[in-house]
């Protein structure tokens, strides 16, 4: 399903986008809407980016892109998020997962294993998410990502907090 020599780092990433060598860049691909756990993505940033140097991109659109916007504006995270604010075929996605850190996709949408996912293992991201459908087959914490639970953000912040301080200390 996933081509894994398709990943790799690109410096000119980084430049690109204006990101400090020095950041921890935290990724959300998908359909912006609620089931897919952006609210508890941006609210979790919201905590996470006082405590450590941390950009978040968004990739993807949907039906609370609007409400996105409004709830960044709102945190003055203006400068720290990036929104594609479109849809990215998903050839053009690696990108956006090869030059990223951890992968924060707390879905609770009842579907089957996301593309994100796959793309995000391959990549060799962290990932965060939540154990359901066939995510809870194929994936394990902590060999390959760190459980959350479904609308919560506080433990999705947890989560970002363990990655981040092991990192930064390892």
């Amino acid at each position: 399903v996933v081509r894994i020599n398709q990943f790799k780092i690109d410096p000119a990433f980084r430049k690109n986008l204006n990101i400090e060598d020095n950041y921890e860049i935290l990724l959300f691909v998908g359909r912006l809407i609620n089931q897919k756990g952006i609210h508890e993505v941006i609210d979790a940033f919201y905590l996470i980016q006082k405590k450590y140097k941390t950009i978040l991109i968004v990739v993807g659109d949907g039906s609370e892109l609007e409400a996105v916007k409004k709830k960044i504006a709102g945190y003055n995270l203006i400068d720290s998020v990036i929104l594609t604010e479109k849809f990215i075929p998903e050839q053009e996605t690696i990108k956006y997962y090869s030059n990223s850190d951890i992968l924060v996709f707390p879905t609770f949408y009842p579907e089957g294993f996301p593309m994100a996912l796959f793309n995000s293992v391959a990549a060799g991201l962290a990932i965060v998410t939540t154990p359901i459908r066939a995510a809870k087959d194929y994936l394990s914490e902590p060999k390959n990502c760190v459980w959350v639970k479904p609308q919560n953000s506080d433990s999705v912040f947890q989560a970002l907090d363990h990655l981040l301080i092991n990192e930064i200390n390892t």
